[in-house]
């Protein structure tokens, strides 16, 4: 039961299919992901499903696929990001790294926020560009494998078929 009241907040089964399926959408579907991936990396928690929606509406791309991107960050993803987000923009900027041996709480990187915003612009394009690139790939292949294979047929000199 549970399963079925969570599917009406999920795309159409066909939405997905129509990723797959269309030979023309690898790459608007590779970029909408790595957009997706590039929200997913900014330090505001809560906004990136909606954000990564709204700016691939605005790009006229898939906003499904933006939507899987920006899902990269997430619960289990998001300290780690956020303090490699920091340690970059910290090192941008020539400040000191924080301290996070003992115990810490969120609260101690309030003062290193900037650096978050700073350093999530080199790991967004990163993160970005890497998994669109992945699911272009994946989806090139994808449609190289499904296309019909015809048997090649050669033809002798007088144009008649051999097998």
């Amino acid at each position: 039961m549970p399963f079925r009241r969570l599917s009406r907040f999920l795309p159409h089964p066909s939405v997905w299919g129509n990723l797959l399926r269309d030979p023309a959408r690898p790459a608007r579907t590779g970029a909408s992901v790595g957009l997706g991936a590039l929200v997913g990396a900014t330090p505001v928690l809560g906004v990136h499903t909606w954000l990564a929606a709204v700016l691939a509406g605005l790009f006229r791309l898939p906003p499904a696929a933006a939507v899987l991107g920006s899902n990269l960050s997430n619960p289990l993803t998001v300290i780690p990001l956020t303090l490699l987000e920091i340690r970059c923009g910290s090192w941008m900027m020539g400040r000191e790294l924080p301290s996070l041996s003992g115990s810490w709480s969120w609260s101690m990187l309030a003062p290193y926020l900037g650096a978050a915003w700073m350093g999530a612009i080199p790991v967004g394009l990163t993160m970005g560009v890497l998994s669109g690139a992945v699911v272009y790939l994946l989806l090139r292949l994808h449609a190289r494998d499904s296309s019909p294979h015809t048997p090649t047929q050669s033809r002798d000199a007088k144009g008649s078929r051999s097998e």
